[in-house]
């Protein structure tokens, strides 16, 4: 174990320090080197300048990176007041770096797009279900704790992250330029999911079966009125006096007292 650590010395004074044993020239400034220097930075300026680079794994990593330490400085904020911390969902973090790179690529700071565009127009284009949402804008910070300071210095931000309603958040971070000069925005949405219910449909009854209609019975013959006699004239005498008058009619109504069925009855 000793003589690696010798040996890993020896190098590294061979690599710093002009000596003897290097001809006075460090290795750190040899030809070789330099070449590796040059390598060096070409890979990390494709890597940062290049758009062909924007949608590699790193990028992402970065996101999350950056979202994890500006909710390490909110979620505390939250159970500070008895709230339960907030939740990262995907589709609103999607959202949110959709929402900072749009700004940055059309130079402007709002949460109102150029067009009109409002903030939920990056949250349902990617369909994320929502009861209620909020979004909170910054600019110009680099340090998660003073971008969060200044939130809650701000009510209507604040308001924002201490509502209990909203259980998940999403954070975006673009780096570009913006009004000529270069800054990082930062998107925060939050959110919470609407709650789908199922409605249970019971199965209609099946329908009684259809019988034709039974046709009406017959009415009952109507009898006719037996004639009336015309009455009688009787000369009145001196003695006595008849007073003859017409036999009263004997009259039958007859009704059907059964009513008619029809299809469109049933």
């Amino acid at each position: 174990m000793t003589k690696v650590f010798k040996r890993i010395s020896e190098h590294a004074i061979d690599f710093l320090v002009p000596s003897e044993r290097n001809g006075f020239i460090p290795r750190a400034l040899g030809v070789r080197s330099f070449f590796y220097y040059g390598f060096l930075i070409f890979v990390v300026a494709i890597m940062l300048f290049s758009p062909l680079t924007k949608t590699l794994p790193w990028r992402v990593f970065l996101a999350n990176l950056s979202q994890e330490l500006i909710l390490t400085q909110t979620n505390p904020v939250r159970q500070s007041v008895g709230i339960s911390p907030l939740q990262v969902d995907p589709l609103l973090a999607e959202a949110a770096r959709m929402k900072a790179e749009d700004m940055i690529a059309r130079d402007y700071f709002s949460h109102i797009g150029p067009s009109g565009e409002l903030p939920w127009k990056w949250i349902e284009a990617l369909g994320y279900k929502y009861a209620a949402a909020g979004e909170n804008l910054a600019i110009d910070f680099s340090d998660p704790s003073a971008l969060v300071n200044a939130w809650m210095a701000s009510p209507t931000h604040a308001a924002n992250i201490q509502n209990g309603v909203f259980t998940d958040v999403g954070i975006g971070v673009a780096e570009g330029v913006f009004e000529g000069r270069n800054t990082a925005v930062v998107v925060m949405f939050l959110g919470s999911k609407a709650k789908t219910t199922v409605a249970v449909v019971q199965p209609s009854p099946p329908p009684a079966p259809l019988f034709a209609p039974e046709p009406p019975p017959a009415p009952d013959p109507v009898s006719q009125p037996d004639p009336v006699p015309s009455p009688v004239p009787v000369e009145p005498t001196e003695t006595s006096q008849q007073t003859v008058t017409s036999v009263p009619i004997n009259t039958q109504a007859v009704r059907s007292d059964t009513p008619t069925i029809s299809e469109n009855n049933i």
